[in-house]
């Protein structure tokens, strides 16, 4: 009489699950048996209070780009540098967003999605190399993709933000080159 032993393994990827059955019948150890099962769908969906109370949980990076040249070829390149001695030990890439202003500005409405790859680091020779505007002020540069700000949610698109009144701050402080903030804590102006 033939023994049939079962294991289950599941094993789950992106796109869909496999369930594995390996088996030893009877005499043929060694012997596999392998089957495909279509995986459960379910639905899944968020409403729109569900989306937008997702949405004031993003965190946003409120950095400067020193002046109105300096912010433009950052959006024209999608390219955010900051001097790499300044990234380390930030929370950076926690952040979702990008609201880069030039100093002085008091309200904003330029906000970008930050690439989540494709980051690299630059010496000040590529940088100018790359045509950035004066002259860079460090070794080296860790350098944030972004998109351009025209690609952002719609809903938060033509906002425009008070960057000079933020009542909490996440990560960071007001005269550092850049610091994290949620977005549900950015001031709207009409």
């Amino acid at each position: 009489m033939s023994t049939k032993r079962k294991k289950d393994i599941t094993i789950r990827s992106a796109t869909a699950e496999y369930l594995i059955f390996v088996s030893t019948i009877g005499d043929q150890p060694g012997s596999v048996e392998l089957r495909y099962e279509e995986p459960q769908r379910t639905l899944a969906y968020v409403t729109e209070d569900e989306k937008s109370s997702l949405m004031d949980e993003d965190l946003v990076m409120v950095a400067v780009a020193g002046d109105r040249d300096k912010m433009q070829w950052s959006f024209n390149r999608q390219w955010y540098n900051i001097p790499l001695e300044r990234i380390a030990d930030s929370p950076w890439m926690k952040a979702k967003y990008l609201l880069l202003y030039a100093k002085g500005d008091l309200v904003v409405g330029n906000l970008c999605k930050i690439v989540r790859s494709r980051h690299d680091v630059w010496t000040e020779e590529k940088l100018k190399d790359a045509g950035y505007p004066g002259m860079p002020h460090s070794k080296s540069y860790f350098m944030i993709r972004i998109h351009k700000p025209d690609s952002t949610d719609p809903s938060l698109r033509d906002k425009k933000f008070n960057i000079r009144n933020i009542p909490i701050i996440y990560w960071g402080k007001r005269n550092m080159p850049f610091f994290l903030v949620k977005l549900k804590d950015l001031q709207i102006e009409d």
